[in-house]
């Protein structure tokens, strides 16, 4: 758990974080579209397959990916949707993160 290990709470580390391991280990499952969009589905959250999860910038053989980057400077997390690697993103959402708690 992310929260569990943050030291800083920079955005660059939770991004470390998510494609460590460990961050892995909590990321969705992949399911087909059908099953993601059906109505009043309950359960733990669901990961479009054939969709790639990458850090830092697209990757030309990838395909359809959403793609997570730091902007530490604004403290700010950045999820860009790509349908095509070396088009410009289909969707762009920014998120500031909770600074960690410091445990004694």
């Amino acid at each position: 758990m992310y929260s569990a290990t943050a030291e800083s709470g920079t955005p660059s580390e939770f991004v470390e974080f998510l494609f460590s391991s460990m961050g892995a280990a909590e990321r969705p499952e992949s399911a087909p579209m059908s099953e993601i969009a059906q109505p009043g589905r309950g359960g733990p959250p669901l990961w479009p397959e054939g969709v790639a999860f990458r850090a830092m910038a697209p990757d030309a053989r990838a395909g359809r990916q959403v793609v997570i980057r730091p902007d530490d400077a604004r403290g700010m997390v950045i999820a860009e949707a790509y349908a095509k690697p070396g088009e410009k993103p289909v969707l762009q959402r920014e998120f500031s993160l909770a600074k960690p708690v410091k445990r004694r």
